[in-house]
């Protein structure tokens, strides 16, 4: 609530405070501008303490009736009183002035009523509301110092006049009609939404009611003038001021005080030719530049007219920004032609014949270009729009430029001293740093789409002509550092424009774009003329600017440029992370005390996308998908998300998983990585099964240890089960990752392909084919069969058709020897002993391989792949197509099993 009393630096109290029967104190004090007199003010404030016991501002009320000289030279403060207001709570306080003893042309007695909102209001609380009372001054001639009390019979105030007369007053305020902070001060019939913009001032322009309160304010406003000039005492701006302005609507007086401010902002100018702007003309009279600065009294000496006749308190919000938005373009408009006539100064002074005659040509252009800017100021986004079109030359880029800047500039700084003395506005009410107070109100000439356009533009200019500009000129390094400012400073001012905009119209999605735009051509461009010598210290701007506007590339890009500035390197190294680049910080900077927060409320314009999701993107769409997990640890659920949906990364996801303790989801990941993901390896290649053995190896290993955690966890049977067969799935990997390893490990040199399961068992019917060690051959055949055995447990044919291939392989090894003892078999009679058959069969293949597979493999294995499985044994013997073999072999079989069997049970 102390917006009202930006800018002041001096306070006097005029009269003993008073106590409200709410706790709160009421003070009347005087505000000034350090000796200006005529920037004094008189405020009712009202005064509470806050949580921390300290006091503060709760309520400020500008008491305008007065003058500012007037309070203190010829008025004198007669008190304060406070009553109650009303069955609502509110109060009112009476402050009473009149003219000091002794002292002509004070004016009247007036007491003015100010109705303060209660404090507990529900919902949107409105500002106070005043009403003065103009005593006649042949009866009460002025009033007794702090004479003022509370009248109890009344509810309202007394004081004692010079006269010897007791007077009172008592002020009642019907029920405000204000339904939000758009409508007018004083609670008056302010339109909601009435942003007072060229369009709605051109309908308005031609309201019958508009124009009669506009052409009133103007005579008034030229009768004001000249009782100043005449030295009149009292307050002139209420003499002046007819009672139409005091009864027609808020609506109607806030347009016709903006439509008469604009007559005299665009009233005629004089000629660019005529003015010092051209060489050798300067000197005294009228110039342009001095008639913009008497236009921007003319529009002060306005204002203050308002204000001292009572009605600024009625324009609305809306109708003071239009005010000061002209107030600014005065100024700007000014600053450019001040601009121009410095550079071309600057430039006479440094330049020789030649250079001199190209001065004069462009010096020519910028005249036609800039005629008619003391007039019609309001045009000033055309005059730079002209300027822009004569070229993008080295001087047309470095003027235009710098008279943007100097405008923009000098504007804002005219924004910031006179919002609150002179337009009683908060200077925040700007596209410079938004309050989310100011979001109802309309936005200021500095975000307009013309000057937008226009600022966009130069950004643009300076991007495509700035470095063949900078290499023409004769000081390279510093007309680089005023490109820089000039890029920092338009940057700045066409972002906050943009915003402003955006900020207000949230579901404008061309305003929307063109910020985006904006910002992928300011950032860039502040880092390219930023000063580049400290590499860390360099994008500072431009990331602060990325920061600021929540420009995800830009803080993207720029961390990520300078990574090792902040990240890990190592227990040994001695360089500290640079927490300004961190993006680490960024991510994690979700909290509302983070100076990141404001990067998580907002989305990606072009991606939709939050922040975090954007950066994982960011790293995902150049490959670094290390970095994405290694980022990805600062927000693990955007993480956990994002590689759920990116087919890039999706198989990476078992990594997130475990990070997070999902360990079934891991394993259930692992198992169904189907592609590379470590190494690319083709699918095609040798049968290969879509990756390195080595890391087939590693994943599998991961799944088993993550099932088991997972499978830890299980209560519930059915997801028991649904780990067992997890397991399983797991054990016959690796089975084939063994056996692979076995069969290949005379030419094993670290980057095997993973083989398919056929392409393994072929391998082992090979190496089983071409051994002519038995040894080496029942190594082989056990990894075989190992490979047949590792399948589902409902794949019994498949086991089966495997296990024969492998069973076959083991037999032709040796089937010269079975040939004979299944010949010798025959011809004997009853077939050959059991002693002889042992002894001839002794060192086969087929022996050695049973011997060994009874004595190694389980129960289960030996009934699905074993050869006693009848299954397997068909499919062998219809191999063979030799009964004879068929029986040798069956029995030989049995032996070896009964053998190991008393073996097992001897042991």
């Amino acid at each position: 609530m102390e917006d009202g009393l930006e800018g002041y630096d001096r306070a006097e109290m005029l009269a003993a405070p008073s106590h409200a029967p709410d706790g709160h104190l009421f003070v009347v004090v005087r505000v000034s501008r350090g000796d200006d007199v005529d920037s004094a003010r008189a405020y009712v404030l009202r005064i509470g303490t806050g949580d921390d016991g300290a006091y503060r501002v709760s309520d400020a009320a500008f008491i305008d009736r007065h003058p500012g000289r007037s309070l203190g030279e010829s008025l004198e403060c007669a008190g304060l009183v406070v009553a109650e207001g009303g069955e609502d709570g509110g109060l009112v306080a009476y402050v009473g002035f009149g003219p000091r003893p002794g002292c002509k042309g004070g004016g009247p007695v007036t007491v003015s009523a100010v109705r303060f909102p209660p404090m507990n209001a529900p919902g949107w609380r409105p500002g106070p509301r005043i009403k003065d009372l103009d005593l006649y001054s042949n009866i009460v001639p002025s009033a007794v110092r702090n004479s003022m009390s509370y009248d109890s019979l009344t509810g309202g105030c007394v004081f004692l006049a010079t006269s010897g007369l007791l007077c009172g007053a008592h002020v009642r305020f019907p029920p405000s009609q204000s339904a939000g902070p758009n409508d007018a001060a004083g609670g008056h019939d302010a339109p909601a939404g009435a942003s007072l913009d060229e369009a709605s001032l051109a309908v308005l322009a031609r309201d019958e009611d508009v124009l009669a309160i506009k052409s009133h304010l103007q005579s008034a406003f030229r009768q004001y003038l000249h009782k100043m000039k005449e030295g009149a005492g009292g307050n002139p701006a209420r003499a002046a001021a007819p009672p139409s302005i005091a009864t027609c609507p808020a609506r109607v007086l806030s347009a016709a005080a903006v439509l008469a401010s604009k007559d005299l902002a665009c009233a005629s100018g004089v000629s660019v030719a005529s003015s010092a702007f051209s060489p050798g003309r300067a000197g005294g009279g009228t110039t342009p530049v001095t008639v913009l600065r008497d236009k921007l009294r003319m529009h002060a000496d306005f204002v203050a007219f308002l204000l001292h006749a009572g009605a600024y308190r009625r324009v609305s919000t809306a109708g003071r920004i239009r005010l000061r938005d002209h107030g600014e373009m005065i100024t700007a408009s000014r600053a450019l032609l001040v601009e121009c006539q410095g550079y071309f100064s600057r430039a006479e002074k440094a330049a020789n014949d030649e250079r001199r005659g190209e001065l004069a040509q462009v010096r020519q252009s910028v005249m036609i270009a800039l005629e008619g800017v003391s007039g019609n100021v309001l045009a000033l986004p055309r005059s730079w729009a002209r300027l822009q079109d004569l070229g993008a030359g080295r001087d047309l880029l470095l003027l235009t430029s710098s008279s943007i800047c100097q405008g923009i500039g000098q504007a804002l700084r005219y924004r910031q001293n006179e919002s609150g003395p002179l337009y009683d506005i908060p200077s925040y009410e700007s596209s410079s740093s938004p309050s989310p107070n100011s979001y109802g109100s309309p936005s200021p000439w500095t975000s307009s789409r013309e000057v937008l356009e226009a600022l966009h533009a130069q950004l643009s200019f300076i991007s495509e002509g700035g470095e063949s500009a900078l290499s023409a000129g004769a000081d390279y390094d510093a007309e680089r550092d005023d490109l820089l400012r000039y890029v920092e400073d338009i940057s700045a001012s066409a972002l906050s424009g943009h915003r402003d905009v955006v900020s207000r119209e949230t579901e404008n999605d061309e305003a929307s774009r063109a910020y985006e735009e904006t910002k992928s051509l300011a950032v860039p461009l502040l880092r390219r003329y930023a000063n580049d010598g400290n590499d860390d210290e360099r994008d500072l701007v431009a990331l602060q600017t990325s920061l600021d506007h929540t420009f995800f590339e830009g803080v993207v890009q720029i961390c990520h440029d300078h990574r090792k500035s902040w990240r890990y390197l190592g227990p040994f190294s001695d360089r500290e992370v640079d927490g300004r680049y961190d993006l680490r910080e960024m991510i994690a900077g979700s909290s509302s005390d983070s100076p990141y927060v404001r990067l998580h409320q907002t989305r990606d314009y072009r991606t939709g996308l939050s922040f975090c999701e954007y950066v994982l993107r960011w790293y995902a769409d150049r490959g670094h998908y290390p970095e994405v997990f290694e980022l990805g640890k600062n927000c693990p659920h955007d993480l956990t998300r994002y590689v759920r949906n990116d087919d890039r990364i999706s198989q990476l996801a078992w990594i997130q998983h475990l990070r997070m303790g999902s360990h079934e989801q891991a394993t259930v990941g692992l198992l169904s990585i189907a592609s590379p993901v470590l190494f690319g390896v083709d699918k095609e290649q040798d049968g290969g099964a879509g990756g390195s053995l080595w890391e087939k190896d590693q994943m599998m290993s991961l799944a088993k240890l993550s099932n088991k955690l997972a499978s830890a966890k299980f209560t519930n049977p059915a997801r028991s089960a649904d780990g067992l067969r997890r397991t399983a799935l797991i054990e016959n990997s690796l089975t084939l990752i063994s056996a692979q390893r076995i069969l290949q490990e005379d030419t094993e040199m670290g980057d095997e392909v993973a083989l398919k399961e056929d392409s393994l068992l072929r391998l082992a019917v090979e190496k089983i084919h071409s051994s002519r060690d038995v040894d080496e051959i029942k190594r082989f055949a056990i990894c075989g069969l190992a490979i047949a055995s590792a399948k589902p447990p409902g794949q019994t044919e498949a086991m089966a058709n495997d296990a024969a291939m492998i069973w076959n392989a083991i037999i032709e090894a040796d089937i010269h020897i079975w040939q004979s003892v299944a010949n010798d078999n025959v011809m004997a009679v009853g077939g050959i002993s059991e002693e002889e058959l042992i002894q001839r069969a002794e060192g086969t293949a087929f022996v050695g391989a049973m011997c060994d597979f009874v004595a190694t493999s389980g129960e289960k294995i030996m009934k699905d792949v074993g050869f006693s499985n009848d299954r397997v044994r068909n499919r062998v013997v219809r191999a063979l197509e030799s009964d004879e073999l068929a029986t040798v072999l069956t029995i030989s079989a049995e032996i070896v099993v009964a053998a190991t069997e008393i073996v097992v049970a001897a042991n």
